[in-house]
């Protein structure tokens, strides 16, 4: 199943610092059917709707199982809409009005929309060979995909299997040309700000609520440096976050770091979904 979080629901979860929870229960979540992510939630459900509490606070995340059609498949979503503080008056105004909805309601904070056209969008990117070729620079690219008018003179970019569908939220899309320049910049050479974290060859650049965690990788085997674009953040990470995407990507954590030391490029490739 696939996992939508609308605008309001990202701003909440950014505001109480909570997306490194809750990105760990989104990955349990896709790939598994409707019973099986109800079974996830336990006996937490609100009417039509499923709560799940983050970490060890009285925050409650809501969502809801949506049926969606499109032209081309059908399916069923879990969006996540809203955040509450267990105790507090709009989470008690919200459970009367919650369990006397039907089971077939759909709350209207959902935009059904645009959940429609990014189901598409996400079924029509898993259907695509899981070898692509080079992406070439087209006016059909969506925007969050249009390429920099690079002359040859940077390096090769890579990004992970978790980098476009965070910049495909809701929230981030209206960043994307935020996160097209500092690509470019990263990608034409090093950058006075950008600093190595906790892990090796883990670096971090950013500005303006805006950072990018990503590598630089120099192999005997690539006819250029490569510019590994891990994830974008909406503001500056913590230390657990950025552990977060090592689990994640599965490219760093206490057992291995590919990054630190990467003997070639099928490697790399192994844990990107594109480059160009």
């Amino acid at each position: 199943m696939y996992v939508y979080r609308t605008a309001q629901f990202n701003r909440k979860i950014e505001k109480h610092n909570l997306e490194v929870p809750l990105s760990r229960f989104c990955d349990k979540v896709r790939g598994r059917s409707i019973e099986e992510v109800r079974a996830l939630f336990k006996s937490n459900r609100l009417g039509p709707y499923l709560k799940k509490r983050l970490h060890d606070s009285n925050i409650r995340a809501i969502a809801q199982i949506v049926p969606v059609t499109t032209a081309e498949d059908s399916g069923s979503v879990l969006v996540f809409f809203d955040l509450f503080i267990r105790g507090t008056g709009d989470y008690e105004d919200f459970i009367p009005e919650a369990t006397a909805s039907g089971p077939r309601y759909i709350d209207p904070q959902i935009p059904m929309a645009e959940v429609q056209h990014w189901f598409q969008e996400q079924h029509d990117r898993d259907l695509q060979p899981a070898s692509r070729p080079r992406l070439t620079q087209s006016p059909g690219l969506l925007p969050w995909l249009n390429l920099p008018d690079w002359n040859g003179d940077r390096e090769a970019v890579y990004e992970s299997e978790i980098w476009k569908p965070q910049l495909q939220t809701p929230e981030m899309r209206s960043r994307v040309g935020k996160y097209h320049q500092l690509v470019e910049r990263l990608s034409r050479r090093p950058q006075p700000t950008e600093r190595q974290t906790q892990w090796s060859g883990v670096l971090l650049y950013g500005e303006d609520h805006c950072y990018i965690l990503f590598s630089r990788i120099t192999l005997p085997s690539a006819p250029t440096p490569i510019l590994f674009l891990l994830y974008p953040f909406a503001r500056e990470p913590s230390a657990a976050e950025i552990d977060e995407i090592g689990d994640r990507t599965h490219l760093y954590n206490s057992n291995h770091n590919h990054l630190a030391d990467p003997t070639s490029l099928n490697q790399i490739k192994t844990f990107s979904r594109h480059y160009y």
